[in-house]
């Protein structure tokens, strides 16, 4: 069964700052300890060309079927460039689509939410515990081995200049 992704381009939404733009996934099941290390490095590998930036907040916090966690928006250009922004941000909620659905292949969803839409505040669906989630070490060093290729790759930004100056040859 399809699952339902709460906020997936949301019209509004409150920045993370440092807290970073929250996620909260439910899954069908509880995912076993190897399917969690799969879907932190199906995450990764998903997102690291793209402006989702997992450096600047890794929080992969577990609770039964639920994982709760936040990610960055790696801008890769002047902050002043308003159009940049606009793709910045498509390409972000792209990618975050793209990466759930793929996490969903590892273990099935039955929802995902971006917490910080304004959109999904009263979105029907089962809400996420609001305590008694743990971190898995091996988790984060899955997730921390997949994203050191992160420097060496090609940013979002990069790929879409080199797409653009090739236009224009």
């Amino acid at each position: 069964m399809p699952y339902t992704l709460y906020g997936k381009h949301p019209g509004d939404w409150t920045e993370g700052a440092n807290a970073g733009m929250r996620y909260q996934l439910q899954f069908a099941r509880v995912p076993t300890a190897e399917e969690r290390v799969k879907l932190a490095e199906t995450f990764e590998a998903k997102t690291i060309t793209s402006p989702v930036d997992t450096v600047a907040v890794p929080q992969w916090r577990w609770s039964g079927p639920w994982l709760d966690f936040a990610v960055g928006v790696d801008a890769g250009f002047e902050e002043d460039d308003d159009l940049a922004s606009d793709e910045m941000y498509n390409e972000f909620f792209a990618s975050m689509r793209s990466a759930i659905a793929a996490m969903d292949k590892v273990v099935p969803l039955a929802q995902a939410r971006f917490v910080n839409s304004r959109d999904v505040a009263d979105a029907a669906g089962e809400k996420a515990p609001e305590s008694g989630y743990e971190s898995f070490p091996e988790v984060e060093a899955a997730a921390k081995k997949v994203r050191a290729g992160r420097e060496a790759a090609p940013t979002w930004w990069a790929k879409l200049h080199a797409e653009i100056d090739g236009q224009d040859e």
